[in-house]
């Protein structure tokens, strides 16, 4: 697989991707750019079938019309009570960007109601990555808002594999402590590679935490990707 694209070099602005053999952590409070800078990013730049957490389908409304143009099968995956496995039954045919939204887990009510559609994520989840797994896919998979996820107890280890490689989104490393502490699965740090867009990994995000622009990736300095839409003349720019 080509790998994701983390930003461009400090020197000719070369594009730089990730080639370790590790899944990776991004540490990357709200507001602070991780969207931008490695979603979206990716998601246009990116030649690679993906899986995107897509709680709102924010992404998908920005971009989906670059990813169909690139030949990538859109499969928007709005999860609820009706939800199944036919929804996505042959995505692995052709080339591919999953959405999933599951925002109708926070907006229920009933306590059944809620409770279907969250066995209904867990099904297609288990579907879609278990495929990718098997039929050898090459793929990138953002897990956005991770922690909402393992609340849920929705558990990724059994898919991890060298063909699909995850990004973990997270607020901070102390939320995988808090998440270790409750959970019988425990996240061992080690076993990824993290990246972060703040310089202090370990709180949330205040008014006092810096932002990072930049980062080092094997001993060289990587500017984060900027994204532009401009609407004027109906195109997104990566600069």
């Amino acid at each position: 697989m080509k790998g994701l694209i983390l930003g461009k070099s400090t020197i000719l602005s070369k594009e730089v991707r990730y080639k370790e053999n590790k899944d990776m952590i991004f540490v990357a409070p709200t507001k602070t750019g991780y969207e931008e800078k490695i979603v979206l990013a990716n998601l246009i730049k990116n030649n690679e079938n993906m899986i995107v957490f897509d709680k709102q389908l924010e992404y998908y409304s920005q971009v989906d019309s670059v990813r169909l143009n690139k030949g990538f099968i859109p499969h928007i995956l709005t999860i609820s009570e009706e939800t199944n496995i036919n929804d996505v039954q042959d995505f692995y045919k052709d080339k591919f960007t999953i959405y999933i939204n599951y925002i109708k887990i926070y907006i229920e009510q009933d306590e059944i109601k809620k409770a279907k559609i969250i066995k209904n994520l867990f099904d297609v989840v288990d579907y879609i990555f278990s495929k990718v797994k098997e039929k050898n896919i090459s793929c990138l998979s953002f897990i956005n808002e991770y922690p909402e996820l393992f609340e849920l107890k929705l558990e990724f280890s059994n898919y991890l594999c060298p063909n699909n490689r995850f990004v973990f989104q997270v607020p901070s490393l102390s939320s995988i402590t808090f998440h270790n502490k409750f959970s019988k699965s425990k996240i061992d740090v080690s076993d990824f590679t993290v990246f972060s867009t703040v310089k202090d990994k370990n709180i949330l995000r205040d008014r006092n935490t810096e932002i990072l622009k930049d980062f080092t990736y094997r001993n060289k300095r990587v500017l984060f990707y900027s994204v532009k839409i401009d609407k004027e003349n109906d195109r997104i720019l990566v600069i």
